[in-house]
């Protein structure tokens, strides 16, 4: 595996790709494909920590590409770097430290034609992130549609021009001071497109149940208003990724 790492302090992540590795961009730090597996090394002054991790959705032989791929990186880095296996939703104290506890899951992957790259506005976009969590927060992009919501928490409805964040009843501070973050950093990531548009940030709790904006959202969502939101649900989702975490 050729790295590039040798000597370099900070936070490095690989994505792992039929052809081998592909290094990721800062910006794109903290997210993860679901289909798909990546390699991070976080080194400091003072010790290495190399991670392989595994998507929910992922397939056994990108495993044991991630796994190869993180020995090699030790090798690449004379030895002696601690290795850690990463489970989706399962990750260790150390894993989400390195990325400021700020983790997003994104649905597809590699075969899905997917890219860590900034959403290009010019094109048809559609997607629904959860952000949820106490202890640890978390993004996770759901199905882009009214039966996703939860009364417990945050989501943004990314329509590529607009960001409609929609908070449940029981929603968090928490949760919706990281939505508010995510949101200011999607929009200034759009900015830095040629000839860009403003996004539009939309905060649907203080609209109001009858307000335009709110209209606009479920329109997006392809429904009218539904009658009743699933109520809150547990923080820790246990039923994720339970077959992976029972792999030695």
């Amino acid at each position: 595996m050729k790295t590039g790492a040798e000597g370099v302090a900070g936070l490095c992540v690989w994505h792992i790709t039929p052809t081998g590795p592909a290094l990721i961009p800062p910006t794109s730090h903290g997210e993860f494909f679901t289909n798909d597996c990546y390699v991070i090394l976080n080194a400091t002054s003072h010790h290495r920590e190399v991670f392989f991790w595994l998507g929910s959705s992922s397939a056994v032989d990108d495993h044991g590409a991630a796994q190869l791929s993180a020995f090699e990186l030790d090798e690449c880095l004379g030895g002696g770097t601690i290795l850690r296996r990463e489970v989706q939703a399962h990750e260790t104290p150390n894993f989400c430290a390195a990325f400021g506890g700020r983790l997003t899951y994104l649905l597809g992957g590699l075969r899905d034609g997917a890219q860590h790259s900034p959403v290009d506005c010019s094109q048809p976009v559609l997607r629904l992130l959860r952000v949820k969590g106490q202890r640890r927060c978390r993004v996770v992009e759901v199905a882009a549609e009214a039966s996703s919501l939860s009364a417990g928490d945050v989501y943004i409805l990314d329509t590529g021009r607009a960001l409609f964040q929609w908070s449940g009843a029981g929603a968090s501070k928490k949760e919706r001071t990281r939505a508010l973050e995510l949101c200011s950093r999607l929009r200034e990531e759009r900015a830095a497109f040629p000839q860009s548009m403003p996004v539009e940030h939309i905060l649907l709790a203080q609209d109001g149940p009858h307000s335009p904006n709110i209209a606009r959202f479920w329109r997006a969502l392809g429904c009218d208003a539904p009658q009743a939101i699933k109520p809150a649900t547990a923080d820790d989702d246990e039923a994720t990724i339970a077959a992976l975490s029972d792999e030695p």
